[in-house]
């Protein structure tokens, strides 16, 4: 990834934290003065995400050093492991949030829901709602794992925020207080099933899990140029943001060397205009014979 983009990514996350850290503190301040273990649930996962950038942003910035002559592929999966990390913090904030619960079950409290209260739920509501989005948006435009993951993360508080504020009124208007731990609970699943959505997509991308089309660079080089007479064994890996690509590409066996090195070049670059700018291309070159035409089998 170019170094500039990881500048940008690291401007995001600096404001998402500051905008997380406010609504963490508002949920909890809010928490302890109505006695309400579900608004206190919401505002550790959102302190989790407060959390979670300032492991993004250490990511990322690692991430971004150059190439060196032990990390000959650069230091783009140091990202990859920073979304596993969030994903981990997220199951612990999970874990915290199961055990106040159950202790609220052991032991009941009175909740005292105010009209501040809500109102401080649906400012945070809101705030959530324009970080998922605009986290989201940049994590595609800037093709980056970890902003996408912290987006998911956010996506989670909006559902769990959405929750807590209809169990709030509830409560207000007379139903039991076992509604607050029964929140809590929901909250949990929601904070585990992002953790879970975080791991299976970062760890597709360790495990190398096709990226790419295979279908499509085939279609795509074929009809470009048709001195391509056939193409086989493509493969590719990494993340949006760091794609490696081979493939074998089957010319005219009478094509100079020139040429071949030539044609190599217009694929990768055509590879990369057309379907991932930031994939790196290993071609290998080899002889086409036409069997049919030979009265070969």
């Amino acid at each position: 990834m170019e170094d500039k983009n990881y500048k940008k990514i690291q401007c995001v996350l600096l404001l998402i934290l500051i905008l997380n850290i406010i609504v963490a503190v508002l949920k909890i301040v809010m928490g302890n003065i109505s006695r309400s273990s579900a608004i206190s649930a919401d505002g550790f996962a959102s302190l989790a995400d407060g959390l979670s950038n300032v492991i993004a942003i250490v990511g990322v910035y690692l991430a971004s050093k150059p190439e060196d002559e032990d990390h000959q592929y650069g230091h783009g999966k140091i990202e990859i492991i920073t979304g596993l990390i969030i994903g981990l913090f997220l199951v612990y904030a999970g874990f915290n949030v199961v055990l106040e619960a159950i202790g609220k079950i052991k032991n009941p409290v009175a909740v005292n829901i105010s009209p501040l209260s809500l109102l401080v739920m649906l400012f945070t509501l809101a705030v959530n709602i324009i970080v998922a989005y605009y986290e989201y948006k940049k994590g595609n435009e800037l093709n980056s794992p970890v902003l996408i993951a912290d987006s998911l993360h956010t996506k989670s508080d909006i559902l769990v925020t959405v929750g807590v504020i209809i169990t709030l009124i509830l409560i207000r208007l007379g139903m039991s207080n076992i509604l607050d731990p029964i929140a809590s609970f929901i909250v949990s699943l929601m904070i585990f099933y992002t953790a879970y959505n975080i791991f299976k997509e970062n760890i597709n991308i360790l495990i190398d899990v096709k990226i790419v089309d295979d279908k499509e660079v085939k279609n795509l080089v074929m009809t470009k140029y048709p001195c391509v007479k056939e193409m086989h064994k493509i493969r590719s890996r990494g993340a949006k943001n760091n794609v490696f690509m081979d493939m074998h590409v089957q010319v005219d066996p009478k094509m100079t060397v020139e040429e071949s090195h030539r044609l190599m070049h217009n694929i990768e670059r055509t590879i990369q205009k057309n379907i991932e700018k930031n994939a790196h291309v290993i071609i290998h070159i080899e002889p086409y014979f036409d069997n049919k035409k030979d009265g070969t089998l």
